[in-house]
């Protein structure tokens, strides 16, 4: 089956990595040569609201994919990782200067071994609430691929399970 895109970028803060982005991650595997994983909060100090360093969030989605891999060149002797974890800062109250850092590190992903055409590059999400406004604002990305919630899971909920009342 040929995949309709060549790549699918998403974002989150993965505070924690849980099944619902497995599943959108899944979905985006599905669809696309590759799919890159646009961590924020990257370089936030850790609070309750983001208690994971990036390389931890990484490890985390690293864990589950290791074995998601394509071969590339003579006999396959290339091997590359179908799904690339990126950090990128946060740029609060500038979503210009954050669409662009979010560009810069999908297209630094986005594998161009012997490929001189440009790459059909897509965004999937969720839209869950006013947070997820980020899905309409990349020009480029405009037709975003919608993805339902899987059993009503959320970050937020799962954080705060851990933590006494």
């Amino acid at each position: 089956m040929t995949k309709k895109f060549d790549a699918l970028v998403f974002c989150g803060r993965f505070q924690p990595f849980h099944n619902g982005h497995k599943a959108v991650i899944d979905k985006a595997l599905e669809m696309a040569e590759e799919v890159v994983i646009v961590v924020g909060s990257s370089f936030q100090a850790r609070s309750t609201k983001n208690p994971f360093t990036f390389e931890e969030r990484k490890a985390m989605i690293d864990s589950v994919y290791k074995d998601e891999v394509n071969y590339l060149g003579a006999q396959g002797r290339v091997k590359t990782s179908r799904v690339k974890v990126v950090p990128v800062m946060d740029y609060p109250y500038d979503d210009n200067a954050w669409v662009s850092a979010v560009q810069n590190v999908v297209n630094g992903a986005v594998s161009s071994v012997w490929t001189d055409f440009p790459k059909k590059i897509g965004l999937i999400g969720h839209s869950k609430d006013s947070s997820s406004y980020y899905l309409k604002i990349f020009p480029q990305w405009r037709n975003h691929i919608e993805v339902e919630n899987v059993d009503d899971i959320n970050a937020t909920d799962i954080r705060h399970t851990g933590e006494k009342t």
